[in-house]
């Protein structure tokens, strides 16, 4: 098991099994409304050809070294969900810089997963022109590189029930 936050706090490289993982250091909301900020890492490995970059649990705009860290990801897992982890207005500052060509939405809430002040998905949709918007309708997808959009897509999966 790779654990982002000791890769990003010891050399911010890690290989095992054949994966490298490249992971950067990141806070939860330093204002956090339930408990005191936890250090978490940010994360980005490619597989099949395809590089994934995983936003952890930030909670907090990202430095521009932070946001570099996602340039030129083919994918990008973004916290979906505003508070508490990063504002929605934050969010899209990092994917209009990094440009993701396909950005996942996640942790956010749903009619099952329904974790404090986190908003609806259509919040974060507002962000972006509908014609730039997909919803697949499973929770599962399979990709493979002539799959990913030349240009910056969000790609809703179903939640799982």
């Amino acid at each position: 098991m790779i654990n982002a936050l000791d890769v990003a706090q010891h050399g911010g490289t890690h290989t095992l099994n054949g994966l490298t993982v490249h992971a950067i250091q990141a806070m939860e909301m330093e204002d956090h409304p339930h408990h005191d900020p936890d250090q978490n890492g940010m994360y980005r490995f490619e597989v099949d050809g395809i590089t994934i970059g995983h936003m952890g649990d930030v909670g907090n705009p990202l430095t521009e070294s932070q946001t570099a860290f996602f340039n030129n990801v083919d994918i990008l897992l973004a916290l979906a969900g505003d508070v508490p982890t990063i504002r929605l207005d934050d969010l899209k500052a990092v994917i209009d810089s990094a440009r993701p060509r396909l950005v996942v939405p996640m942790h956010f809430r749903t009619l099952t997963y329904k974790p404090r002040n986190s908003l609806w998905i259509e919040s974060f949709l507002s962000h972006f022109a509908d014609e730039h918007i997909d919803f697949a309708c499973a929770s599962e997808v399979e990709l493979t590189p002539p799959d990913i959009p030349d240009h910056t897509r969000v790609l809703v999966l179903d939640y799982v029930r």
